[in-house]
């Protein structure tokens, strides 16, 4: 078994950990009142892991909206093309035409009318309740409604709507109508722990995800009239907040609530107020327990802060220098490369950026993998392309690349760079995806600054 080596810094790191764990066993020895102190810090830590984990889930639920608003954002763009004065028949043969690429979360497409009037991207003709559906009012972008029951009174949907102007006038709003469990399984409806639960509600206070499937689409008030005021409710209306509530089975429990800003619903994460006070029934146990204990505690702590410190050194690293997909310099290291490049003054330059047309598009229809497998690939052929003219490359944002070679007449260069690309463009047609790599160019010549 090779012999693991132990660098300075961990060195130091275990020297302080023992040392610590010494000094901690004296104090505790002397002074049980310490204990309280620090149940009380475990507590807050804890509470303050929840509420990072709730910001974490609740950037995941605004990732998801924002890509459900950008995917009807791409069939409002065709419509708005291809559609003369909001002709409503216009629109329903496209929706017809679009319910095949529909999203695999969305339950249709649908135009609907002032009046209620509903066409369906499957054909079908319904009606909705136009004051479910506030982007008839046409004061916003778009609008995301709150949890609903499908007029096949078997699914819940909640939809995503954009007005549809005709002389300065709303004649509809062009909506998908997404599946609240296809929407729970890509968000909350992931596993946080034994312990804590995610509940979702709407502006009005519905349940749009919680463990139990029978209280979808309900409200709730606690039995017990001291927390009336935590009703889903109240909840709904009140700002981020962590409060004392009653569950339906009669427990006490913590709520820990964000909001949603696309939506403006608000995101909870529930916990028993039991597993907080067995917390405190350390208390009760035995000195030796929480000298235990607290050596359990510090030996997590430091190998925690380890970890962090290792983390932040390697992301610092890759971030200042390499491109973590394409392990690509960085665009900020290329530039400190390119300026040392350019230092001779008498020499010429061609600076080239590439980039991919359309790449969103892309990104939104094939999924974030398929994309990232397209990045790295279209960096391998643009490192092939300047390996045999001894230049280099550095990656910028997203689908974004810059190269810079050395050339000894701006002709030239053209030539040979046209001929290139031709052949270049031609070998990406035989990828899976088809895309279309775009270039622009630019020269650095004596004199310039």
């Amino acid at each position: 078994m090779r012999k693991i080596s132990i660098t300075p810094e961990r060195a130091k790191l275990i020297s302080t950990l023992l040392i610590s764990i010494t000094f901690l066993i004296i104090v505790l020895s002397i002074s049980k009142f310490r204990t309280k102190h620090i149940l009380d810090n475990a507590r807050n830590d804890y509470f303050n892991s929840l509420r990072t984990t709730l910001d974490g889930f609740e950037r995941i639920v605004s990732t998801q909206l924002n890509s459900y608003m950008n995917y009807l954002n791409a069939y409002y763009l065709d419509v708005n093309k291809n559609v003369t004065d909001a002709d409503t028949k216009q629109i329903f043969e496209l929706l017809k035409e679009y319910d095949s690429t529909k999203h695999p979360d969305f339950k249709e497409f649908y135009y609907l009318t002032p009046d209620g009037t509903a066409y369906l991207s499957d054909g079908t003709i319904n009606h909705m309740v136009p004051q479910y559906h506030l982007g008839l009012e046409g004061d916003k972008d778009v609008y995301i409604t709150g949890i609903l029951l499908h007029p096949d009174y078997e699914t819940f949907i909640f939809c995503i709507e954009k007005p549809v102007f005709k002389d300065n006038k709303v004649a509809g709003v062009l909506g998908a109508s997404v599946l609240v469990d296809k929407f729970k399984s890509r968000t909350t409806g992931l596993r946080v722990g034994s312990r804590e639960t995610f509940m979702l509600l709407d502006k009005m206070g519905y349940f749009l995800v919680h463990s139990r499937a029978d209280v979808i689409g309900l409200r709730y008030t606690p039995k017990d009239k001291r927390y009336e005021d935590t009703s889903t409710e109240n909840i709904a209306k009140r700002p981020p907040v962590t409060l004392v509530s009653q569950a339906d089975d009669g427990s006490y429990i913590y709520l820990i609530t964000t909001k949603i800003p696309e939506s403006g619903w608000t995101l909870a994460l529930r916990i028993s107020m039991d597993e907080i006070d067995n917390v405190y029934a350390v208390e009760k146990k035995s000195e030796l327990i929480l000298i235990l204990f607290a050596i359990i505690t510090i030996f997590t702590l430091v190998f925690v802060e380890a970890k962090i410190l290792d983390f932040f050194q390697k992301k610092q690293l890759i971030d200042t220098v390499y491109d973590p997909l394409t392990n690509l310099w960085t665009r900020q290291r290329f530039e400190k490369e390119a300026a040392k490049l350019i230092r001779n003054s008498h020499a010429k330059y061609m600076l080239v950026e590439a980039d991919i047309r359309g790449f969103k598009f892309i990104n939104q229809n094939y999924g974030e993998e398929a994309a990232d497998k397209l990045i790295l690939y279209y960096s391998k052929k643009l490192v092939s392309f300047i390996s045999e003219f001894h230049g280099i490359i550095g990656r910028g944002f997203a689908d974004h690349f810059y190269i810079i070679i050395k050339v000894s007449s701006v002709h030239n260069a053209m030539t040979v760079f046209k001929e290139t690309m031709d052949n270049f463009t031609e070998e990406l047609k035989a990828y899976d995806i088809p895309f279309f790599p775009k270039f622009g160019i630019s020269f650095l010549l004596p004199g310039d600054k």
